[in-house]
Protein backbone atom coordinates (compact mmCIF):
# COMPACT_ATOMS: atom_id res chain seq x y z
CA UNK A 1 0.00 0.00 0.00
CA UNK A 2 2.78 2.38 0.88
CA UNK A 3 4.52 1.82 -2.47
CA UNK A 4 1.25 2.40 -4.31
CA UNK A 5 0.69 5.72 -2.51
CA UNK A 6 4.19 6.85 -3.37
CA UNK A 7 3.73 5.97 -7.02
CA UNK A 8 0.42 7.80 -7.09
CA UNK A 9 2.03 10.87 -5.51
CA UNK A 10 4.80 10.78 -8.10
CA UNK A 11 2.24 10.50 -10.91
CA UNK A 12 0.33 13.49 -9.54
CA UNK A 13 3.58 15.43 -9.25
CA UNK A 14 4.45 14.67 -12.88
CA UNK A 15 0.98 15.71 -14.05
CA UNK A 16 1.28 19.16 -12.47
CA UNK A 17 1.86 22.01 -14.96
CA UNK A 18 5.14 23.88 -15.18
CA UNK A 19 5.91 26.78 -12.89
CA UNK A 20 4.13 30.01 -13.98
CA UNK A 21 7.47 31.82 -14.12
CA UNK A 22 8.66 29.27 -16.69
CA UNK A 23 5.56 29.76 -18.86
CA UNK A 24 5.73 33.57 -18.86
CA UNK A 25 9.50 33.51 -19.25
CA UNK A 26 9.30 31.28 -22.30
CA UNK A 27 6.70 33.55 -23.91
CA UNK A 28 8.88 36.61 -23.30
CA UNK A 29 12.00 34.89 -24.63
CA UNK A 30 10.16 33.81 -27.79
CA UNK A 31 9.03 37.37 -28.53
CA UNK A 32 12.49 38.72 -27.67
CA UNK A 33 14.09 36.27 -30.12
CA UNK A 34 11.82 37.43 -32.96
CA UNK A 35 12.45 41.10 -32.13
CA UNK A 36 16.23 40.64 -32.02
CA UNK A 37 16.33 38.87 -35.38
CA UNK A 38 14.02 41.33 -37.17
CA UNK A 39 15.65 44.51 -35.78
CA UNK A 40 19.18 43.27 -36.42
CA UNK A 41 18.46 42.33 -40.03
CA UNK A 42 16.72 45.67 -40.60
CA UNK A 43 19.76 47.60 -39.33
CA UNK A 44 22.14 45.51 -41.41
CA UNK A 45 20.19 46.06 -44.62
CA UNK A 46 19.13 49.71 -44.10
CA UNK A 47 22.10 51.45 -42.46
CA UNK A 48 24.91 48.95 -42.93
CA UNK A 49 27.44 51.68 -43.67
CA UNK A 50 26.68 53.46 -40.39
CA UNK A 51 26.87 50.19 -38.48
CA UNK A 52 30.22 49.35 -40.04
CA UNK A 53 31.73 52.82 -39.51
CA UNK A 54 30.67 53.02 -35.86
CA UNK A 55 31.96 49.45 -35.32
CA UNK A 56 28.60 48.12 -34.23
CA UNK A 57 28.69 45.10 -36.55
CA UNK A 58 30.11 42.77 -33.88
CA UNK A 59 27.37 43.72 -31.42
CA UNK A 60 24.61 43.24 -33.98
CA UNK A 61 26.10 39.92 -35.11
CA UNK A 62 26.04 38.74 -31.50
CA UNK A 63 22.44 39.88 -31.19
CA UNK A 64 21.50 37.99 -34.36
CA UNK A 65 23.26 34.83 -33.16
CA UNK A 66 21.50 35.01 -29.79
CA UNK A 67 18.12 35.36 -31.47
CA UNK A 68 18.81 32.43 -33.81
CA UNK A 69 19.71 30.16 -30.86
CA UNK A 70 16.75 31.38 -28.81
CA UNK A 71 14.08 30.90 -31.48
CA UNK A 72 14.05 27.07 -31.85
CA UNK A 73 14.80 26.56 -28.17
CA UNK A 74 11.84 28.59 -26.93
CA UNK A 75 9.50 27.32 -29.64
CA UNK A 76 10.29 23.81 -28.43
CA UNK A 77 9.56 24.89 -24.84
CA UNK A 78 6.24 26.39 -25.97
CA UNK A 79 5.40 23.10 -27.66
CA UNK A 80 6.16 21.18 -24.46
CA UNK A 81 4.05 23.58 -22.39
CA UNK A 82 1.14 23.42 -24.83
CA UNK A 83 1.16 19.63 -24.60
CA UNK A 84 1.05 19.81 -20.81
CA UNK A 85 4.43 18.13 -20.42
CA UNK A 86 6.98 19.02 -17.81
CA UNK A 87 10.16 20.53 -19.25
CA UNK A 88 13.00 18.04 -19.37
CA UNK A 89 16.45 19.72 -19.51
CA UNK A 90 17.92 16.60 -21.11
CA UNK A 91 15.53 16.46 -24.06
CA UNK A 92 16.92 17.12 -27.55
CA UNK A 93 16.47 20.37 -29.48
CA UNK A 94 17.74 19.82 -33.01
CA UNK A 95 21.20 18.35 -32.29
CA UNK A 96 21.79 19.73 -28.76
CA UNK A 97 20.41 18.98 -25.33
CA UNK A 98 17.93 21.54 -24.04
CA UNK A 99 20.13 22.56 -21.11
CA UNK A 100 23.06 23.16 -23.48
CA UNK A 101 20.92 25.52 -25.60
CA UNK A 102 19.74 27.40 -22.52
CA UNK A 103 23.28 27.69 -21.16
CA UNK A 104 24.49 28.99 -24.55
CA UNK A 105 21.79 31.68 -24.54
CA UNK A 106 22.81 32.75 -21.02
CA UNK A 107 26.47 33.05 -22.03
CA UNK A 108 25.73 34.96 -25.26
CA UNK A 109 23.39 37.40 -23.51
CA UNK A 110 25.96 38.05 -20.79
CA UNK A 111 28.67 38.78 -23.38
CA UNK A 112 26.22 41.04 -25.25
CA UNK A 113 25.47 43.01 -22.08
CA UNK A 114 29.17 43.58 -21.44
CA UNK A 115 29.78 44.63 -25.06
CA UNK A 116 26.82 47.04 -24.96
CA UNK A 117 28.17 48.65 -21.80
CA UNK A 118 31.56 49.11 -23.47
CA UNK A 119 30.00 50.68 -26.56
CA UNK A 120 27.88 53.05 -24.46
CA UNK A 121 30.98 54.25 -22.59
CA UNK A 122 32.93 55.02 -25.80
CA UNK A 123 29.97 56.03 -27.96
CA UNK A 124 30.45 59.82 -27.98
CA UNK A 125 34.13 59.82 -28.94
CA UNK A 126 33.55 57.20 -31.62
CA UNK A 127 30.78 59.25 -33.24
CA UNK A 128 32.81 62.47 -33.25
CA UNK A 129 35.81 60.74 -34.82
CA UNK A 130 33.66 59.08 -37.48
CA UNK A 131 31.90 62.31 -38.50
CA UNK A 132 35.13 64.33 -38.54
CA UNK A 133 36.82 61.73 -40.72
CA UNK A 134 33.86 61.63 -43.09
CA UNK A 135 33.84 65.41 -43.47
CA UNK A 136 37.59 65.60 -44.06
CA UNK A 137 37.46 62.91 -46.76
CA UNK A 138 34.06 63.78 -48.21
CA UNK A 139 35.54 64.76 -51.55
CA UNK A 140 38.00 61.89 -51.96
CA UNK A 141 36.34 58.81 -50.41
CA UNK A 142 32.97 57.80 -51.93
CA UNK A 143 32.22 55.50 -49.01
CA UNK A 144 32.66 58.26 -46.44
CA UNK A 145 30.68 60.62 -48.64
CA UNK A 146 27.82 58.14 -48.67
CA UNK A 147 28.09 57.78 -44.89
CA UNK A 148 27.84 61.52 -44.31
CA UNK A 149 24.95 61.91 -46.73
CA UNK A 150 23.06 59.06 -45.07
CA UNK A 151 23.55 60.62 -41.63
CA UNK A 152 22.55 64.14 -42.72
CA UNK A 153 19.53 62.95 -44.68
CA UNK A 154 18.50 60.44 -42.04
CA UNK A 155 18.56 62.52 -38.86
CA UNK A 156 18.12 65.95 -40.56
CA UNK A 157 21.35 67.62 -39.50
CA UNK A 158 24.36 69.35 -41.06
CA UNK A 159 28.02 69.27 -40.07
CA UNK A 160 29.64 68.14 -36.84
CA UNK A 161 28.37 70.73 -34.37
CA UNK A 162 26.79 73.18 -36.83
CA UNK A 163 26.36 73.78 -40.56
CA UNK A 164 29.28 76.26 -40.44
CA UNK A 165 31.69 73.35 -39.94
CA UNK A 166 31.50 72.74 -43.69
CA UNK A 167 32.84 76.20 -44.47
CA UNK A 168 36.41 75.21 -43.57
CA UNK A 169 36.33 71.79 -45.21
CA UNK A 170 37.60 70.92 -48.66
CA UNK A 171 34.53 68.88 -49.47
CA UNK A 172 33.51 70.00 -52.99
CA UNK A 173 34.88 69.90 -56.52
CA UNK A 174 35.02 73.51 -57.70
CA UNK A 175 34.94 72.76 -61.40
CA UNK A 176 32.09 70.24 -61.15
CA UNK A 177 29.76 71.31 -58.34
CA UNK A 178 29.93 75.08 -58.50
CA UNK A 179 31.03 77.79 -60.90
CA UNK A 180 34.36 78.64 -59.34
CA UNK A 181 37.52 79.69 -61.09
CA UNK A 182 39.80 76.61 -61.04
CA UNK A 183 42.90 78.70 -61.84
CA UNK A 184 42.55 80.96 -58.81
CA UNK A 185 41.72 77.91 -56.73
CA UNK A 186 44.98 76.24 -57.77
CA UNK A 187 46.98 79.38 -56.99
CA UNK A 188 45.48 79.68 -53.53
CA UNK A 189 46.14 76.03 -52.80
CA UNK A 190 49.77 76.31 -53.90
CA UNK A 191 50.22 79.22 -51.49
CA UNK A 192 48.75 77.24 -48.63
CA UNK A 193 45.77 79.54 -48.20
CA UNK A 194 42.74 77.89 -46.58
CA UNK A 195 39.59 78.29 -48.61
CA UNK A 196 36.54 79.51 -46.72
CA UNK A 197 33.23 79.25 -48.52
CA UNK A 198 29.65 79.59 -47.34
CA UNK A 199 28.29 76.39 -48.88
CA UNK A 200 27.17 72.99 -47.60
CA UNK A 201 26.41 69.63 -49.29
CA UNK A 202 23.00 69.04 -50.75
CA UNK A 203 22.30 66.43 -48.06
CA UNK A 204 21.93 69.32 -45.61
CA UNK A 205 18.83 70.54 -47.44
CA UNK A 206 15.39 70.23 -45.89
CA UNK A 207 13.87 69.31 -49.23
CA UNK A 208 15.12 67.84 -52.49
CA UNK A 209 15.93 71.25 -53.99
CA UNK A 210 17.26 74.14 -51.96
CA UNK A 211 19.93 76.82 -51.81
CA UNK A 212 23.06 75.28 -50.34
CA UNK A 213 25.68 77.84 -51.45
CA UNK A 214 26.09 81.59 -51.00
CA UNK A 215 24.38 81.12 -47.65
CA UNK A 216 25.61 84.45 -46.25
CA UNK A 217 23.70 86.21 -49.02
CA UNK A 218 20.82 83.85 -49.74
CA UNK A 219 20.02 82.82 -46.17
CA UNK A 220 19.86 79.46 -44.41
CA UNK A 221 16.12 78.89 -44.35
CA UNK A 222 16.30 75.90 -46.67
CA UNK A 223 18.98 73.85 -44.83
CA UNK A 224 19.30 72.15 -41.47
CA UNK A 225 21.31 74.22 -39.01
CA UNK A 226 21.99 71.85 -36.09
CA UNK A 227 25.02 69.56 -36.03
CA UNK A 228 24.99 65.79 -36.46
CA UNK A 229 27.20 64.75 -33.55
CA UNK A 230 24.70 65.36 -30.77
CA UNK A 231 21.69 64.00 -32.65
CA UNK A 232 23.52 60.90 -33.85
CA UNK A 233 24.83 60.35 -30.32
CA UNK A 234 21.30 60.45 -28.89
CA UNK A 235 20.03 58.07 -31.57
CA UNK A 236 22.83 55.56 -31.16
CA UNK A 237 22.65 55.80 -27.36
CA UNK A 238 18.92 55.04 -27.42
CA UNK A 239 19.56 52.00 -29.62
CA UNK A 240 22.40 50.79 -27.39
CA UNK A 241 20.34 51.22 -24.22
CA UNK A 242 17.49 49.24 -25.75
CA UNK A 243 19.98 46.58 -26.79
CA UNK A 244 21.45 46.51 -23.29
CA UNK A 245 18.01 46.14 -21.72
CA UNK A 246 17.24 43.34 -24.16
CA UNK A 247 20.44 41.41 -23.44
CA UNK A 248 20.13 41.91 -19.67
CA UNK A 249 16.48 40.84 -19.56
CA UNK A 250 17.20 37.77 -21.68
CA UNK A 251 20.08 36.87 -19.36
CA UNK A 252 17.94 37.17 -16.22
CA UNK A 253 14.83 35.44 -17.58
CA UNK A 254 16.75 32.63 -19.27
CA UNK A 255 18.75 32.03 -16.09
CA UNK A 256 15.54 31.90 -14.05
CA UNK A 257 13.90 29.42 -16.44
CA UNK A 258 17.06 27.30 -16.47
CA UNK A 259 17.26 27.17 -12.65
CA UNK A 260 13.56 26.33 -12.26
CA UNK A 261 13.68 23.63 -14.95
CA UNK A 262 16.78 21.98 -13.50
CA UNK A 263 15.52 22.20 -9.90
CA UNK A 264 12.15 20.66 -10.88
CA UNK A 265 13.94 17.86 -12.68
CA UNK A 266 16.14 17.14 -9.66
CA UNK A 267 13.15 17.24 -7.32
CA UNK A 268 11.22 14.77 -9.48
CA UNK A 269 14.20 12.41 -9.69
CA UNK A 270 14.58 12.50 -5.91
CA UNK A 271 10.90 11.59 -5.46
CA UNK A 272 11.27 8.75 -7.91
CA UNK A 273 14.34 7.43 -6.11
CA UNK A 274 12.56 7.58 -2.73
CA UNK A 275 9.40 5.88 -3.97
CA UNK A 276 11.02 3.25 -6.12
CA UNK A 277 10.32 -0.36 -5.09
CA UNK A 278 13.13 -2.80 -5.72
CA UNK A 279 12.27 -6.34 -6.79
CA UNK A 280 14.90 -8.98 -6.26
CA UNK A 281 15.12 -12.25 -8.12
CA UNK A 282 15.34 -14.94 -5.42
CA UNK A 283 16.59 -17.51 -7.87
CA UNK A 284 19.84 -15.65 -8.24
CA UNK A 285 20.25 -15.29 -4.49
CA UNK A 286 19.26 -18.77 -3.29
CA UNK A 287 20.27 -21.51 -5.67
CA UNK A 288 18.60 -24.91 -5.25
CA UNK A 289 20.36 -28.22 -5.67
CA UNK A 290 18.36 -30.27 -8.22
CA UNK A 291 19.32 -33.58 -6.43
CA UNK A 292 17.98 -32.34 -3.11
CA UNK A 293 15.10 -34.38 -1.65
CA UNK A 294 12.64 -31.54 -1.19
CA UNK A 295 9.77 -33.74 0.01
CA UNK A 296 11.77 -34.97 2.97
CA UNK A 297 12.88 -31.49 3.90
CA UNK A 298 9.30 -30.26 3.80
CA UNK A 299 8.19 -33.10 6.07
CA UNK A 300 11.00 -32.30 8.50
CA UNK A 301 10.01 -28.62 8.49
CA UNK A 302 6.36 -29.56 9.23
CA UNK A 303 7.42 -31.92 12.07
CA UNK A 304 9.50 -29.14 13.59
CA UNK A 305 6.61 -26.70 13.44
CA UNK A 306 4.27 -29.23 15.08
CA UNK A 307 6.77 -29.86 17.81
CA UNK A 308 7.09 -26.18 18.54
CA UNK A 309 3.32 -25.76 18.80
CA UNK A 310 2.98 -28.74 21.23
CA UNK A 311 5.85 -27.57 23.39
CA UNK A 312 7.81 -30.80 23.07
CA UNK A 313 11.55 -30.56 22.51
CA UNK A 314 12.84 -30.65 18.99
CA UNK A 315 14.16 -33.96 17.76
CA UNK A 316 17.17 -34.06 15.60
CA UNK A 317 16.33 -35.52 12.26
CA UNK A 318 19.06 -37.44 10.56
CA UNK A 319 18.81 -38.86 7.12
CA UNK A 320 19.71 -42.51 7.65
CA UNK A 321 20.48 -44.69 4.70
CA UNK A 322 17.88 -47.15 3.64
CA UNK A 323 19.01 -50.70 4.49
CA UNK A 324 16.85 -52.14 1.78
CA UNK A 325 18.59 -50.11 -0.84
CA UNK A 326 20.78 -52.25 -3.06
CA UNK A 327 24.51 -51.95 -2.72
CA UNK A 328 24.42 -51.22 1.04
CA UNK A 329 25.61 -53.69 3.75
Amino acid sequence: MCGGKKKAAIAVENDKPNHPAIVWGVWYLSLAALAMIICTLALFFCVSIVVETLQLDLLLSLSLLTGIVMLPTNFYLLYMISKGRKIDPYSRVLCWDLWVCMATIIILSFIGSCLCSHKIYHCKNCIKKAISKAMDNYRYDPKLKQLMDVIQWGIKCCGLNSYTDWFNKDWYDFTRDYEWDPISDTKLRSKGVALVTDSVPLSCCKTGSCISNYLSEMGTSSIHLCGCAEQLYETVMAALVIQLIGFSSVFVVELLVFILAVSKENETSKHIKKGKTRVYDVKHLLSVNPNFDWSGSLESASDDSDAEESGSPKKAVRNMPDESAPGLP
